[in-house]
């Protein structure tokens, strides 16, 4: 899940970089939301499995960063 701030710059970097690939990620706007408190930077990269939260990674990922969280 994509934990980010609609006026944060790096969270703009970020889905640029991911490009029309973001509308099929889970995405939370901490500014609109209550946030966990894991998220400290954004953007904030969390694996989520089962509700448990098993790998955070913060700032700019790119697809390989991405594909490793999942491994």
């Amino acid at each position: 899940m994509l934990f980010y701030a609609n006026w944060c710059p790096s969270c703009h970097k970020q889905m640029d970089l991911l490009g029309l690939s973001v509308k099929h990620l889970r995405m939370g706007d901490c500014y609109t939301l209550t946030y966990p408190e894991f998220v400290k930077a954004y953007p904030t990269w969390a694996l989520i499995k089962e509700g448990r939260i098993l790998e955070v990674r913060e700032g700019i990922q790119n697809y390989e960063q991405l594909r490793g969280m999942s491994s």
